[in-house]
């Protein structure tokens, strides 16, 4: 798999505040994994972490990388 270079919306603090102040969990799955690929982890490590698959990985970065951090 090619790596997704991840756009610079948020801080990691911007991030945390936000995975706290939400109560959807699918969101904050979807903020952790953006996250995590902002803290260096590679894509199979998030997604061996996060229990998601590649095409779920690629979809939700995709998606960050367009909109931010819209649910």
């Amino acid at each position: 798999m090619r790596a997704i270079k991840l756009k610079d919306y948020d801080t990691e603090e911007e991030l945390l505040q936000e995975i706290r102040n939400t109560n959807n969990g699918r969101y904050q799955h979807r903020l952790r994994t953006v996250l995590l690929l902002k803290r260096g982890y590679k894509a199979q490590e998030i997604q061996k972490e996060l229990l998601i698959s590649s095409a779920t990985y690629c979809s939700w970065i995709k998606k960050y990388n367009e909109h931010g951090k819209e649910v």
